[in-house]
């Protein structure tokens, strides 16, 4: 049966599956029914098909139009946020590294004052563990960062594919 509706338009099909239907047990039909009609249409996208928008203009006035400037409203305010996520994350990454400078210098100079002042070993310590502690953010931050950012080309990361296009030969 499957076979022989397959090239058949929707309204041939629920005639055969009203037929069908009519030959069940009164028990079985409501939810034979329910199921035809559940399974009858899937969509997926972030706009309706043709037919729907189609239908939305007959009920609604302009009701195609609505829901399309709806969708680039939307997807205007994404990309706005968008930016302004780069703009913040920028703003923390230089105020951070502003931050981690005053600190590198005030140790150093900390260490540089013990230093002169007699404590050899204290300042050795201060300005051993402000090297040790500089080289380990920048080493561990970059490499933290290169997992965490995301593609130059400004799309979404896409989930599970495999970017094997773009590598250069050595």
């Amino acid at each position: 049966m499957a076979t022989e509706n397959a090239g058949k338009l929707p309204a041939e099909i629920e005639k055969n599956a009203e037929k069908v239907i009519e030959t069940l047990p009164k028990e079985s039909r409501a939810a034979v029914t329910k199921v035809f009609q559940q399974i009858r249409r899937i969509h997926s996208g972030p706009l309706p098909d043709a037919e729907t928008l189609e239908q939305y203009n007959r009920i609604i006035p302009n009701g195609a139009e609505r829901i399309m400037q709806l969708v680039e409203r939307e997807a205007a305010h994404r990309h706005e946020q968008h930016s302004r996520i780069v703009t913040c994350e920028l703003k923390v990454t230089k105020r951070g590294q502003l931050f981690a400078l005053c600190l590198t210098l005030a140790l150093g100079l900390a260490g540089f004052y013990l230093g002169m002042n007699g404590h050899d070993w204290l300042a050795g310590t201060v300005f051993t563990t402000t090297i040790i502690g500089v080289v380990t953010v920048f080493v561990m931050g970059r490499n933290s960062g290169e997992q965490q950012s995301p593609p130059a080309t400004g799309e979404p990361p896409k989930s599970g594919a495999k970017d094997i296009g773009n590598k250069k030969s050595r």
